[in-house]
């Protein structure tokens, strides 16, 4: 859900934080603070804003991208990673890790890093969720990777006619040519150009 909101790449999410000074909360909605970015060469960070939007959660049955994220940073203790590491154990299945590496037996270059979860788990979670959140078989759910997050998130800005300098911003991107490759153009866009003829081609 972070990842979609923020059109975040994989290394946007292992830098997105719940402790203070990168998580905000206000009566629109919660504020993230990205401390470093891909196209980001002068290290000056970028906040994202996550605005509540009741038309929304009528739309979706009271759904809230803002409590659903606000509910996931009660349950992981308030600091820390949003994309928390899992740890597989054979006894206790998995487990939640904590937010950060404990410091004691770690090379001190590696105390106090947040505890990330692996590209490879995420994706398997979105795939398991795809199962059994959406229905989906497990073949179909196979071809959908991380990175169709963030493409699905600029789909949908792209059809709200959402400005394209937004979405840019947005994503952190600066390529004049990124829309045209992460946007998926439906049937219903690709065939916008003829219905403007107004007759029946």
């Amino acid at each position: 859900l972070a990842a979609f909101m923020c059109l975040g790449r994989y290394s946007d999410l292992c830098r997105l934080r719940f402790d203070s000074g990168y998580f905000e909360v206000h009566a629109w909605g919660i504020r993230f603070f990205l401390d470093k970015r891909k196209p980001d060469q002068q290290y000056k960070g970028q906040w994202i804003d996550v605005a509540r939007n009741e038309m929304a959660a009528v739309a979706f049955d009271g759904f809230s991208a803002v409590d659903e994220l606000l509910a996931a940073r009660v349950a992981l203790g308030s600091v820390g990673p949003i994309l928390r590491r899992v740890i597989v154990s054979p006894r206790q299945g998995r487990i939640l890790a904590p937010p950060f590496f404990p410091p004691d037996h770690l090379p001190l270059k590696f105390r106090g890093l947040p505890m990330n979860a692996s590209r490879e788990l995420l994706q398997a979670h979105l795939q398991e969720c795809l199962v059994s959140q959406c229905g989906l078989d497990a073949a179909t759910a196979k071809r959908y990777t991380t990175q169709g997050i963030r493409a699905g998130a600029a789909t949908t800005l792209v059809k709200h006619r959402i400005p394209e300098q937004r979405i840019k911003d947005l994503a952190g991107v600066t390529s004049e040519d990124w829309l045209v490759t992460y946007d998926r153009v439906d049937l219903e866009r690709r065939l916008e150009g003829s219905h403007g003829f107004g007759f029946d081609c």
